[in-house]
């Protein structure tokens, strides 16, 4: 690095603005073309002569006033000359892609924790990238700017949003004219705070176009400003101190350094891998190489914060692919971290969620993940009643989310929930579960205890505000509503160089351009008011060509080039390969099992395809089932091979299959010819799942039913995903309404020939006269018109039938649901009773060793957890007050309790429960050997409330009772909690060794024989036999005096 020197005076008033944090540096132009990047006059001179070269008729004079230092205005001809043209050609100019930050931009960034603010007034990102993403850019001019800190605000404009640039005459004028925002951020800057102009050359026009849209300070109302520079002449000084600024004349460089700075990297990355992640979503973990996205990053997260509800809730919207996943998880929380949000905290809990099919369990596994919930699950089952009773006040008590994170709360923090693909909560999940989220969602915002960002798909957006209507009032009067675009051409560039660039790689120019003109080209890039934006499925596909020619070897050469690209088939052609090499080695049956479950993960609605989740068995049904289709699901989700098309993800209980991204659905030639050929039963599918969300919505009503073809066409789509019961229930309905229709049109055809016949007859007998002929064939009309009745009374009958087992169908699924409740019912209650026959088999309480390794907030779950195994058991003993096994159980949990406190400290609290123990034990009907057993149990927390008390004599005093008892049972029933009771006493009386404690501890004061001669020991100095009353070598030894098959002896 090279060195400067600092032989010159720092200001006082610029030391001190900077100690402050009241100083805000500007960069001009010099910073750009330090990185080989054009001025305005240059920038003016490449476009002019590129514009020749390619043909254009332009007006004269350009190059002189190029020469005259009026390349704004040069510009402002061109634009108007070339149009569209002219963008591209300013945007390929000006980018900054794969060149070296200057080591001015580093030392800038090194004194972020002292400055106030950066203003840019060149349109690359040369500042940013210096930053590393650390402070929010803008472009845009905003109200709040000026009284923001720790920003970067590119005064004119920035390369990614075109309708940002500030770079024509034309352009200024608009922007920095009397009253334009973009003029009053400047004055408000300007007055309040101190500026030190950096890398602007005195001789350069820019700086005279610069001070042209500052104020000039009447008098001395504004502060002091800096500028530095080597060399300034005295007429030249006289300029600048008319427009308020002093000159420091030194090297830019050097003057930082001398102010504290280094021109080292705000962060050091290293290459740890490959820093594309294909296919696969960007995550949080991942942010330190998302890039393209900065100034989408700053205008979104800047939104949270404030004290209005709105300001609590971001809602991402976009299209299928275009990346919101990736923007929120490695953009937006980041960023938040990052303190890019002014009024809202930087200390963040943060649960993340999909909704899922069961959107509530979802809520109440992020809540448990984010916030803690104590022991962690070892089992489903575990998990689940761990989860089940949160759920259920979830469902109970919309408040519930905002009690239960008030109540983790911490001060100066803030909770995020994070809900990735809200759609799914109106297109996946159960309806009662998703309006139980979404009033419980509007409570915790409307008391601001939550702050809420969201991803939901744009053309969802109807859906959702339909279906949730308490959360779409929200939505469209609160939320803070961002559009997301597709990426920009500019963004793509940075997102293809600078995560090679990041770790030492280098990306050939011509190749980035061949990327960009590619997607271009696949994915329809639109032209809008901010610039050229790509395809929605872009970046992910620009992702996946990278990581192949990174993995191809570009890594280990540290450069990727066109002819390595070229060789892996471009954007699309690689993208096919990789997904073409999964399905390589398949056998033919394998290959169609895999068909039918890529064609089951695809969706087709509004005329375009989307992809859809499917639950594990649905997904092993279609791939043919067995172990065959489970090892084909492993080897397509990468489990089994090198290749990721589908991912497997955990929700709850349920397990879910997904196509690992929406580009799939384009790219990947197979799966486009699959969809294609099978596009009408496709369509079929969707148009059953609708049809049948119809139905059920419009009470099941056979009037909401199609008729004809296509009633007969809903019969042959396959019933799918989270409502194949619903449409296998609507089916089945169908199939009665065609069997219905059916007999209705046998009838009216008999009635048709009856009376056809009829006519014909009667015609012929009337012309010959055969009365009796007539009447005969009156009778057999008047059959015919009984037996039609008849069918009708029938008909009429069967349908009452149809309609009663409809109902009795609809019965069965509200008995499902609520057996479903039950269930999660019974599952708590059953996890009571376990407790409670736990206790009931044993006789000491809690083990005060255990409670002693427990901070206190795990000691009060458990105080929690035995409250409320109390009240059970007491509502138990209600039921029956003479219930002996109730009784022992209500004093075992008074016992535990008391341990719990005494643990705890809570001394008063311990000695009422002992109390009550010790009444319950006088009162209930307890054998002698139980009572002595519980009374030993008892002096022995008596005599850790004691010790706790810090009274040792009493303390003893309660352990010589304990081993009182403890003797008198050696001559009563024996238990099996004898030896624990004793370990127990011995833990107790540790930290107690005078020699009259080991004499009162002898085994005499036991009186007990070990049948086997094996001793256990109680401390150093003392030995406790079995109780004498087990015959020696009778082998009946009480639990615990065994182990595994092994006699203590043995161990």
């Amino acid at each position: 690095m090279a060195t400067h020197s600092t032989q010159f005076k720092i200001s006082t008033q610029l030391s001190r603005a900077l100690e402050s944090g009241d100083l805000v540096i500007c960069t001009g132009p010099a910073l750009a073309t330090a990185a080989g990047l054009p001025g305005i006059e240059a920038l003016a001179a490449q476009i002019l002569g590129e514009a020749r070269r390619q043909g254009w008729t332009l007006p004269p004079g350009l190059d002189a006033a190029i020469a005259a230092g009026r390349g704004d205005e040069v510009l402002t001809e061109l634009m108007r000359e070339l149009g569209q043209s002219f963008g591209d050609q300013v945007e390929r100019v000006l980018s900054d892609r794969g060149r070296s930050v200057p080591d001015l931009a580093r030392a800038i960034a090194s004194l972020r924790t002292q400055l106030r603010a950066v203003l840019t007034t060149t349109p690359d990102r040369l500042i940013e990238r210096a930053f590393e993403g650390r402070w929010p850019t803008f472009s845009t001019p905003r109200a709040d700017l000026a009284q923001r800190s720790g920003i970067i605000f590119n005064v004119f404009g920035t390369l990614e949003f075109r309708n940002s640039w500030v770079l024509t005459h034309r352009q200024r004028l608009r922007e920095f004219g009397d009253g334009a925002l973009r003029r009053g951020v400047l004055e408000t800057v300007y007055y309040a705070r101190r500026l030190l102009l950096l890398a602007f050359d005195l001789e350069d026009p820019a700086l005279r176009r610069f001070l042209g849209v500052l104020p000039k300070p009447a008098d001395d109302q504004a502060p002091q400003h800096f500028i530095a520079a080597e060399h300034c002449s005295p007429a030249q000084r006289r300029w600048l101190a008319s427009h308020g600024f002093t000159v420091v004349e030194a090297d830019a460089l050097a003057l930082l350094q001398g102010l504290g700075a280094t021109t080292t990297a705000v962060t050091s990355q290293g290459a740890k891998g490959c820093p594309y992640p294909g296919l696969e979503a960007f995550v949080e973990a991942s942010a330190a190489t998302f890039f393209g996205r900065h100034g989408e990053i700053s205008q979104a997260a800047s939104r949270l914060g404030g004290t209005r509800t709105s300001c609590h809730w971001l809602a991402v919207e976009g299209p299928s692919g275009v990346g919101k996943s990736s923007f929120v998880h490695a953009g937006i929380v980041p960023a938040l971290h990052d303190g890019f949000a002014p009024t809202a905290p930087t200390r963040w809990t943060i649960a993340r969620m999909r909704p899922g099919a069961r959107p509530l369990r979802s809520l109440a596994e992020a809540l448990t993940s984010s916030l803690g919930s104590g022991d962690e699950p070892t089992t489903e089952t575990a998990a689940n009643r761990l989860l089940d009773p949160l759920i259920s006040e979830l469902a109970a008590r919309p408040t519930k989310l905002a009690e239960l994170v008030e109540q983790h709360s911490s001060p100066g923090g803030g909770f995020l929930l994070v809900i990735d693909q809200l759609e799914e909560a109106v297109t996946f999940a159960d309806p009662r579960e998703s309006e139980a989220l979404s009033l419980a969602l509007a409570h915790a915002l409307s008391t601001q205890a939550i702050y809420l960002v969201t991803t939901l798909r744009s053309d969802y957006v109807a859906l959702v505000q339909a279906r949730l209507p308490t959360l779409a009032e929200l939505l469209n009067e609160g939320a803070e509503r961002y559009a997301l675009p597709p990426i920009s051409r500019v963004g793509l560039r940075e997102a293809i160089t600078e995560p090679a660039a990041r770790v030492g790689v280098h990306i050939e120019p011509a190749l980035v351009e061949r990327i960009i003109a590619d997607a271009d080209y696949r994915s329809e890039s639109v032209d809008g008011e901010e610039g050229v934006r790509t395809g929605q499925g872009t970046l992910p596909l620009v992702a996946n060509i990278l990581r192949v020619l990174w993995e191809a070897g570009g890594a280990e050469d540290r450069v990727l080039t066109l002819e390595q690209y070229v060789r892996a088939g471009g954007v699309s052609g690689a993208l096919s390969r990789t997904a073409d090499a999964a399905l390589a080695g398949l056998a033919p049956h394998q290959l169609a099992a895999a068909k039918s479950l890529f064609l089951g993960l695809v969706r087709i609605e509004g005329g375009g395809e989307t992809r859809c989740s499917l639950e594990l068995p649905e997904a092993l049904t279609l791939a043919g089932g067995g172990p065959e289709a489970e090892d084909l699901l492993a080897h397509l989700s990468g489990q089994t091979s090198n290749v990721r098309l589908l991912t497997v993800r955990q929700e709850g209980e349920l397990t879910f299959v997904d196509l690992v991204h929406e580009a799939l659905l384009q790219g990947w030639a197979q799966l486009r010819g699959w969809i294609d050929h099978h596009r009408r039963q496709l369509l079929l599918e969707n148009a059953l799942d609708l049809s049948a969300q119809r139905w059920d919505e419009d009470g099941r009503k056979n009037a909401s039913l199609p008729a004809g073809d296509a009633l007969v066409e809903l019969l042959h789509a396959r019933p799918h995903g989270p409502r194949r019961r619903l449409h296998q229930t609507f089916q089945q309905t169908l199939e009665r309404q065609q069997r219905v229709g059916e007999r209705q049109a046998t009838r009216r055809r008999m009635a048709w020939f009856a009376g056809l016949s009829l006519f014909s007859l009667v015609s012929i007998a009337t012309a010959l006269g055969f009365r009796a002929q007539l009447d005969e064939l009156g009778r057999v009309n008047a059959e015919l018109v009984a037996k039609d009745s008849e069918l009708e009374t029938k008909d009429s009958e069967l349908e009452t039938k149809y309609s009663e087992l409809e109902t009795k169908d609809s019965e069965l699924e509200t008995k499902d649901k609520q057996l479903d409740t039950t269930s999660s019912e019974l599952v708590q209650t059953s996890e009571k009773l376990r407790i409670v026959n736990q206790l009931l088999s044993t006789t000491t309480s809690f083990s005060l060793a255990s409670l002693a390794a427990l901070d206190p907030a795990e000691l009060d779950r458990v105080r929690r957890q035995l409250d409320d195994h109390l009240g059970f058991a007491l509502a138990r003993l209600d039921e029956e007050p003479t219930n002996a096994a109730q009784q022992r159980a209500v004093r075992k949990l008074l016992a535990s309790l008391a341990a719990v406190e005494i643990s705890a400290k809570n001394t008063t609290r311990a000695q009422e429960y002992l109390d009550q123990v010790r009444a319950l034990l006088e009162s209930d009907d307890v054998g002698p050997g139980q009572r002595l057993q519980e009374l030993a149990n008892l002096e022995l927390l008596a005599g850790e409330l004691a010790a706790a008390d810090n009274d040792k004599a009493g303390a003893l005093e309660h352990y010589r009772a304990a081993l009182e008892h403890l003797e008198e049972i050696g001559t009563q029933a024996l238990s099996d909690e004898y030896l624990p009771l004793l370990k127990q006493l011995e833990h107790a009386t540790a930290s107690m060794r005078p020699s009259k404690v080991v004499k009162t501890l002898q085994p005499s004061a036991i009186g007990c024989r070990c049948p086997t001669e094996t001793m256990i020991s109680l401390n150093s100095d003392t030995r406790v036999r079995p109780p004498r009353n087990v015959p020696a070598g009778s082998g009946k030894h009480p639990i615990g005096w065994q182990s595994h098959g092994k006699t203590l002896k043995d161990q």
